[in-house]
């Protein structure tokens, strides 16, 4: 988001786990775009769309975020809700 918030996600199949590499990847990923001054954090959501379907992706459940140093667990909010909160702190511009 013009190059001042960045968001980088991840979406699994319902009760799909998050294989360690692709957890790890996805830390260093922020870690470096944090570390360059920009602000970043991380999404994984989960769907239960069927094989073949588009993925209504502002509308999936996200399960955790991953911003500065840390995961947190996340229920009940949608990638557009997560999304939005952050912009409104780091590009209000674009929202």
């Amino acid at each position: 988001f013009g190059n001042k918030a960045f968001v980088v996600m991840e979406f699994k199949s319902l009760n799909c786990q998050l294989p360690f590499g692709q957890r790890l990847a996805i830390e260093r990923l922020i870690n470096l775009i944090n570390g360059a001054g920009k602000n970043c954090i991380g999404i994984i959501a989960e769907h239960n769309t069927l094989i073949g379907k588009e993925i209504d992706c502002a509308n999936t459940i996200v399960k955790e975020i991953k911003q500065k140093d840390e995961w947190i667990k996340c229920d009940n909010k949608t990638v557009k809700e997560v999304i939005d909160s952050f912009l409104k702190e780091y590009a209000p511009e674009y929202l």
